[in-house]
């Protein structure tokens, strides 16, 4: 029997591991690129794939006798049970592994009296060393050498503040790679007078914004949780939670990173054309702001879900950190076949949404100003909503068993109004405990996660060799480290 420690726990003494496991090698694939005129690919490098074994557990007999079949599934599922990866030990290997560790938790009778158990590991990818602590070297005047004998791996610093600062920059200067927080830094030529346009797109560039991977996490709006699946891109979503138990909506979704950070004071218009009244299609089309997690932030949508009426519904949304909805705008109006020019303005703490009809596609009618305005405001006196944004998303959807209903889009704008003070404020202050993970893009600030990266850099990792790190500015740093583990396939 093999002994092994799951998220730094020891699992209880009627579990061990099946003592014919072997651990596993990863599953490693060549990049290769093809090239005109060269007979055959060139060898690019290589990468890691998505990775996942069985691992056999043994339930000894003894606490086998005692307990029902659902009171041993609750047992596991209780100590295997985690929000985020945690490390896998065995007594066997001086290796460790991040991972999850998944049912379905079915045991399996065997003639000598014990149950066999196989439960899913998902791992992160690499193997880590087990023994002692993680590699330390200290900052002295700002800077330090560290030496990784393994293959490339994310550090993680930290650092106790002395004095406020408005910025701060890592970097690993063998690679020229760093990562900086704070508000933007814009040269003087690049400072604007009145505001900055962070996206200008029309209906043409539009259809060039990257589709969503198969596979990738959506950003649920509802109650639902799901992933973008098979070859087409379609989504499965339950938007707002409002078809809870029923079959969710699907359609394509496209995404698109924004120059710069979207912070402070904004403001966010698109238009689109909606459909004539049909007998078959329910449809809506929702855009999004999405933070750097890529967690809604804020929503803007138009949708029916009736066929038998000409009623168009525009909500308006924004997200906190947990994904918890303010509804700031919910109107529906006779909107079919019309232009609806959709607008969210934030100032301060006050947001403004706004809808009007600025075309009628029946009788080729424009109205200037725009007919049916209807503007609603809200403060933010929580200030929960104040996240800046880092991605733009678009997504159509259909109900189940209905056709398509295309709400076409001519425009996305984003435009952040200047802050022509020049002022940039601070991010830390003294006393401040701040942690940088590599491994996880984060920063943290006395244990709350923050959003301070700037879009022009970005998390690192430590080559196999000789790494010089530096922190900039030093002066306001009382104290920093830096931790890492080696890592191998």
């Amino acid at each position: 029997m093999l002994d092994f420690k799951f998220n730094n726990k020891q699992p209880p003494k009627w579990l061990v591991i099946e003592e014919a496991f072997v651990l596993p090698s990863f599953n490693v694939k060549g990049k290769y690129e093809t090239h005109e005129n060269i007979n055959g690919a060139m060898y690019t490098g290589y990468q890691i794939e998505n990775f996942e074994f069985s691992l056999p557990l043994i339930i000894r007999n003894s606490f086998l006798n005692k307990k029902s079949t659902d009171e041993i599934k609750e047992a596991l599922a209780d100590f295997f049970f985690v929000e985020e990866e945690a490390p896998l030990e065995f007594s066997f290997s001086n290796k460790m592994l991040m991972c999850t560790v998944s049912g379905p938790f079915e045991l399996k009778p065997t003639v000598r009296g014990f149950a066999v158990i196989e439960v899913t590991v998902q791992t992160s990818m690499y193997y880590y060393e087990r023994v002692g602590q993680p590699n330390r070297d200290d900052f002295a005047a700002g800077t330090l050498t560290a030496y990784n004998a393994g293959i490339k791996t994310p550090p993680t610093q930290q650092f106790k503040i002395k004095e406020p600062t408005t910025h701060m920059v890592i970097t690993n200067e063998t690679t020229q790679e760093s990562v900086e927080f704070g508000a933007e830094m814009l040269s003087e030529n690049e400072r604007p007078e009145t505001d900055q346009r962070l996206l200008n797109a029309f209906s043409t560039s539009l259809i060039n914004w990257p589709n969503i991977r198969a596979g990738s996490n959506l950003p649920v709006v509802g109650t639902a949780q799901g992933r973008y699946m098979q070859a087409d891109e379609f989504i499965f979503v339950d938007t707002f939670g409002d078809r809870t138990g029923k079959t969710d909506w699907i359609g394509p979704a496209k995404q698109m990173q924004l120059s710069r950070q979207l912070s402070g004071d904004w403001e966010w218009e698109t238009r689109v054309i909606t459909p004539p009244p049909s007998s078959s299609a329910k449809g809506r089309k929702q855009f999004m702001l999405l933070d750097e997690l890529k967690n809604p932030l804020a929503l803007i949508e138009v949708r029916n879900q009736s066929s038998t009426n000409s009623n168009i519904t525009v909500i308006m949304s924004l997200y906190d950190g947990l994904k918890r909805t303010q509804i700031m705008f919910h109107t529906t109006s006779q909107w079919r076949q019309r232009g609806l020019v959709l607008k969210m303005t934030k100032r301060k703490d006050e947001y403004t949404c706004y809808v009007g009809v600025d075309f009628n596609p029946v009788t080729r009618q424009r109205f200037n100003p725009h007919a049916s305005r209807v503007t609603e405001k809200y403060i933010d006196y929580s200030k929960e909503y104040n996240r800046p944004a880092v991605f733009a998303h678009m997504q159509d959807l259909r109900a189940p068993n209905y056709p398509e209903m295309k709400f076409n889009t001519s425009y996305f704008k984003l435009l952040k109004f200047a802050d022509n003070t020049n002022r940039r404020p601070y991010i830390f202050v003294a006393g401040d405990e701040v942690m940088v993970c590599h491994d996880r893009n984060l920063l943290t600030i006395n244990g709350e996660p923050k959003f301070l990266k700037t879009l022009r850099s970005d998390y690192f990792d430590l080559q196999k060799g000789e790494n010089t790190i530096s922190v900039a500015p030093w002066s306001v740093i009382e104290s920093g480290h830096q931790t890492f583990r080696e890592r191998y396939l």
